[in-house]
């Protein structure tokens, strides 16, 4: 919501995203996707040790009300904890 997509850097963003970390995915009984969370193995700009950084969660709003985005936070946190860093998520609003 706070600015126009860019095609080129979007997809070079999940690349790395997919090269560095993790995509993860929410499926409906019948095998589609409704859910994803993206997460990055980074370091703070003040350090050099490493954390897991979630870069997006998104699940589509019909599916707001189901278990989609409570099973795409605890696979953050175990992909974090196999990982053996902390896991660091942010919240960005949307306009009101």
């Amino acid at each position: 919501p706070h600015a126009r997509m860019h095609e080129g850097r979007m997809r070079a963003f999940v690349g790395r995203v997919l090269a560095e970390g993790a995509i993860v995915l929410t499926l409906t009984p019948d095998g589609r996707p409704v859910g994803t969370c993206g997460l990055l193995v980074d370091a703070p700009w003040w350090s050099d040790e490493r954390w897991i950084r979630d870069m997006w969660l998104f699940v589509l709003p019909e599916h707001r009300r189901t278990p989609h985005a409570r099973a795409l936070l605890r696979a953050a946190v175990r992909f974090a904890e196999g990982y053996g860093a902390p896991l660091v998520m942010e919240v960005a609003g949307g306009p009101a």
